[in-house]
Formats: structure tokens, sequence, C-alpha cells
């Protein structure tokens, strides 16, 4: 049995050589993200894009679901990505919002507005980790994976 088809794509080349020393993907714990997006067609990219890197994806519509979803699975998610322009609550509301259920909880948001703008109008802080949408795939893999090392900086406020 080859090691590649039991090992994420992100853990193993083609040779089946683990990199960086992680361990296959099978021994670890799955990642969980929650990606919030109120349109159908980019939340279901990027969620795919994350199962196919071996998360553990789930979704929702709204930063109201996404807040049920941490309180009610309290300490199951890995990272809270989101959009920033959401119905109701805004992505950096949810992200306030979230950090008072799980303080240490990674997030990354996503906007077609430029970071310059959004902190200018007082919608998110310049520490702020954001994702300018349109995105590439494997931007989106990178930065989500920068940001679940144990080392990465993380949303403020």
């Amino acid at each position: 049995m080859s090691t590649v088809s039991r090992v994420s794509p992100r853990f193993a080349n083609r040779s089946g050589v683990w990199l960086r020393g992680e361990p296959p993907f099978a021994m670890r714990r799955p990642q969980s993200v929650l990606v919030v997006d109120d349109e159908p067609l980019l939340l279901g990219v990027v969620a795919r894009a994350l199962a196919s890197e071996g998360y553990k994806v789930v979704t929702a519509p709204d930063a109201e679901r996404a807040l049920e979803l941490l309180t009610r699975r309290g300490g199951e998610f890995s990272m809270l990505l989101s959009d920033v322009g959401l119905p109701g609550l805004s992505g950096a509301e949810l992200v306030r919002r979230a950090r008072a259920i799980e303080p240490a909880l990674p997030a990354l948001l996503m906007s077609a507005d430029s970071k310059e703008a959004l902190v200018r109008r007082g919608v998110l802080s310049a520490d702020t980790e954001l994702l300018s949408k349109p995105f590439a795939v494997p931007t989106l893999l990178a930065k989500v994976e920068q940001l679940l090392e144990p080392t990465s900086h993380t949303f403020q406020g």
C-alpha cells in the first residue's frame, strides 16, 4: 500500500516522504474550520478546497448561525474563516463575539474591499488577518495553514 494514499497532500510529496517532519494525516486529529459566507457558491468553493486538503469543514450562512455552532460545539473548531460582509452581524463582529467564546481561536476574514479601506472605515483593526477577494485557492490554503501554525499571529479585534 502506498504511503501517499494514506497521507494528506499537505504532508507528503509524490514519493510519499513526509514534509517538515509531520506525521501522516491519519495519525493526527483533523483540524476543523468553520467557514461563514452568505454567498453559496463561494462557500462551496472554499469548503471543497479545505476538505480536499484534509480539513474538517463546517459551514454557516451567517454570523448568527456560526455563533450558535461555536457555542454548541465549544472547542471543536481549529479556525474561523468568514466573509466580512455578512447579513446581520459583520464578519469582524463575528470574530469579536467568537473570541468571547474561544479566546485563542485563529480567524481569517475575506473581503472584496481592500484592508486599507476597511481599516479607514473602522470596520477592521490594522492587525486583522484579511484575504482579499478574488483569491486563488493555493493562496487561501497557504494562509489557512500559516494561521494554524502554533506560532502564527491571530486577529486581535
